[in-house]
């Protein structure tokens, strides 16, 4: 299996649908599998997947472990040779993975992807360094930081997302979509 998946699920029905239906049409063509593992949900989330017959697999814990413990479980469960980390409130261009297939170098090991909102904006959380002194001095001093809106998300902002830039850059920390090589993690 080339690909898994990994979507941790909290309470968050409305929106997972959307993602899955961008993750289905993404893995079309590709030996893959979808993970939802669901932290306690108590929103109807696992009943409602259950319902949409989705060609996924459900995790369902028993306690919220938390978003981590729930992701190093779902990896331990998967197949593929990439893990696809995936926000449950993130939808993706239908190209996407077959994009990062065709442009992937193999000195790479971790991959992420460039985030915007639902209006076309660049998110600054898709590219950001470990935590310094003066990153902390503002989250104390209570400076705000730029939140993923989905209120005007429509189909001409995801296109206008689709044809950004395909530059590469190197960063200390990846944001809400990470795809990583276990081959090459593992062995390093």
């Amino acid at each position: 299996m080339k690909i898994s998946v990994i979507i941790v699920s909290y309470n968050c029905k409305a929106f997972l649908d959307y993602c899955l239906q961008s993750v289905s049409k993404a893995l079309k063509q590709i030996d893959s599998e979808i993970l939802v593992i669901d932290n306690c949900s108590t929103d109807g989330s696992v009943e409602y997947l259950k319902s949409k017959k989705y060609d996924l697999r459900i995790i369902e814990n028993k306690e919220n472990l938390g978003f981590s413990k729930a992701n190093n479980k779902a990896a331990k469960l998967a197949k593929g040779e990439y893990l696809f980390f995936l926000n449950p409130d993130t939808i993706i261009p239908e190209d996407l993975i077959d994009s990062f297939f065709r442009n992937k170098k193999p000195s790479i090991g971790i991959f992420s992807f460039r985030m915007i909102n639902g209006e076309g904006i660049f998110l600054k959380e898709s590219k950001r360094n470990f935590p310094n002194i003066s990153i902390i001095s503002k989250k104390i001093m209570g400076l705000k930081f730029n939140r993923i809106l989905f209120d005007n998300m429509n189909i001409k902002n995801l296109r206008k997302a689709v044809k950004m830039s395909k530059k590469y850059y190197e960063t200390e920390a990846s944001g809400g979509i990470t795809l990583k090589n276990i081959k090459k993690i593992s062995s390093t």
